[in-house]
C-alpha cells in the first residue's frame, strides 16, 4: 500500500515538474517577444520563431518528451496571439497577421493529412480551418471589443471594394463590420484600395480589417448581399458585402440589412 502512495506521489511530482516546465518555457517565450516588440525595429522573424516553436495540442498525436514543453492547449495558443497582437496591434497586422495565421493552417492541415479539397468540406467541422476560425473569434472578442460593442452578426462572406477583396468570417457590431481572414488585391487600383482599409483599420488598433458604416447611404440588397456608400479619406466609397452560400444566407442578408439601415442618414425602404 506504501509503495503504491509512493508511486503515486511521484507520479504527481513529475507531472508537476512537467507543468512547471511549460509554464517557465512559455513565460521565457512571451519575454522574447515583449522585449522584441519594445525595440525600435521589432523583428518579425524573431516574433515568427518564437509562436513557430509552440503547437496546439490535438487529440491522437504522438509526443516526444523531449519536446512536450511544446505542445499546449488552443486557448493558451490563441492567449499568446492575441497577446502579441495587443502589445503593438499596428506591428502585428502589417508583418504578424497573415503569417501566424498561414502557420496555423499549415500545422493543423499536416497533422490531420487533410486534402485541401476535403478541408474545404470541413469549413464548419472541427479542423484546421476550423482552429483559424475559433483564434479569430477568441482573439477578436477577448482583445478589441470596445465597452459597449457588441456583436450582432456573424457569417461567413466575401467584402468587395472594386477588384480588392476581403475573404472570410464577417463580423457586424453596432459600430463596425471586420473581416477576419485573407485579402486579395492583385491589381495596383485594389492594392491602394486594400492599403486604405489597412491604415484605417490601425488607427482602431483592431485585428482584422475594419469597414466604416458610419453614416452610410445608398443602401440597398443586390445579388447574395448589400451594398452601401459612405466616407473614407474624405470621398465617398461604396462596398460589397457577399453573404457565403449557407443555408440561412437570407436570414443573414435580411439582418445585416436592418443593422446598417439604422447608420443610415437616408430613408431606407425595405425590401
Amino acid at each position: 500500500m506504501k509503495s503504491n502512495a509512493k508511486s503515486y506521489m511521484l507520479c504527481v511530482g513529475v507531472q508537476e515538474f512537467i507543468r512547471r516546465k511549460i509554464m517557465s518555457d512559455i513565460n521565457q517565450i512571451k519575454n522574447i517577444i515583449k522585449e522584441e516588440l519594445e525595440r525600435v525595429r521589432p523583428s518579425k522573424q524573431t516574433i515568427l520563431s518564437c509562436l513557430s516553436s509552440l503547437q496546439i495540442l490535438t487529440e491522437g498525436i504522438e509526443l516526444d518528451p523531449k519536446d512536450e514543453w511544446r505542445y499546449i492547449p488552443d486557448t493558451e495558443f490563441f492567449d499568446l496571439v492575441g497577446g502579441t497582437f495587443k502589445l503593438n496591434p499596428e506591428f502585428f497586422m502589417k508583418h504578424l497577421y497573415h503569417k501566424v495565421r498561414r502557420k496555423l493552417h499549415k500545422d493543423m492541415k499536416k497533422r490531420r493529412d487533410v486534402s485541401f479539397r476535403d478541408s474545404i468540406k470541413e469549413f464548419k467541422e472541427e479542423g484546421y480551418v476550423g482552429k483559424l476560425v475559433e483564434m479569430d473569434k477568441y482573439v477578436f472578442e477577448k482583445f478589441c471589443l470596445y465597452d459597449g460593442e457588441q456583436i450582432l452578426l456573424k457569417s461567413g462572406g466575401v467584402i468587395k471594394w472594386g477588384e480588392a477583396l476581403f475573404s472570410g468570417v464577417i463580423y457586424v457590431t453596432n459600430n463596425r463590420i471586420i473581416s477576419l481572414g485573407g485579402l486579395i488585391a492583385l491589381s495596383s487600383s485594389a492594392r491602394r484600395k486594400a492599403k486604405m482599409i489597412i491604415n484605417f483599420s490601425l488607427q482602431q488598433k483592431c485585428y482584422g480589417y475594419v469597414f466604416p458604416i458610419k453614416n452610410l447611404f445608398k443602401l440597398k440588397k443586390i445579388s447574395n448581399g448589400v451594398s452601401y456608400n459612405t466616407e473614407l479619406n474624405g470621398r465617398s466609397r461604396r462596398f460589397k458585402i457577399k453573404i457565403a452560400k449557407l443555408p440561412n444566407r437570407e436570414e443573414h442578408i435580411n439582418k445585416l440589412f436592418e443593422i446598417l439601415s439604422q447608420h443610415s442618414k437616408e430613408e431606407v425602404q425595405y425590401s
